[in-house]
């Protein structure tokens, strides 16, 4: 058995998930056109003026997402994926999932996204197993708190854990992701696929002779 971790946004998905679907919300009146604003400034600070992953989702919870009801998060969530998920994958890296299952591979995603975001995608794509960023509700079903932002450590450790609870060798794992930020995520499995590689992560994969789609 091989296990095939895969990242989501910009690798499974042609886009950033998280801000695709908060623009499906704007849509649908659940957040205020202002509060996609904001959010897009933030996106853009964290992909160009250094706001970490960690501060971004910080951000965008406390100014958006803070006090909403994650049922009803998990109910346009679902739809979502129902209606725009086909449109939105990246279809080489779709194939290599595709194929993975077809020969009898453990799938995993791993991905900084929300976790009643990922849960809906990661059942879609039926996968084996999911991890994401946890968010927390409160006693009244409403978002309240980050439980924790899962970055490319986090991604590492789960490689790891998944070999040893499943009895796979390392070397028989191969991860995916576009982004120099999943480095230890990348380096942790026993191959490596940059997949619409950021800047950073091409010049890494160029180096260390990794394949890139």
């Amino acid at each position: 058995m091989r296990l095939s971790c895969f990242d989501l946004d910009r690798t499974l998905l042609t886009v950033n998930s998280s801000f695709v679907f908060c623009k499906h919300l704007c849509k649908a009146k659940i957040l205020r056109q202002r509060e996609m604003i904001r959010s897009y400034r933030y996106a853009i600070a964290h992909r160009f003026f250094g706001l970490s992953l960690s501060q971004l989702h910080r951000e965008v919870f406390s100014s958006v997402l803070y006090g909403v009801p994650l049922a009803l998060l998990v109910k346009y969530a679902q739809a979502f994926v129902d209606e725009r998920l086909n449109q939105l994958v990246y279809l080489p890296a779709w194939e290599r999932l595709q194929w993975a299952r077809h020969r009898g591979d453990y799938v995993c995603i791993l991905s900084s996204s929300p976790d009643f975001l990922v849960q809906c995608i990661a059942k879609k794509l039926q996968v084996d197993s999911w991890e994401a960023s946890r968010y927390v509700a409160d006693d009244k079903g409403n978002l309240c708190a980050i439980e924790h932002v899962l970055l490319g450590k986090g991604k590492a450790w789960y490689v790891q854990k998944i070999c040893e609870r499943l009895g796979i060798l390392p070397e028989k794992s191969i991860a995916y992701s576009d982004s120099y930020l999943d480095l230890p995520f990348l380096r942790a499995a026993g191959t490596a696929i940059a997949v619409n590689p950021d800047s950073r992560l091409l010049a890494v994969a160029n180096q260390l002779g990794w394949e890139k789609m």
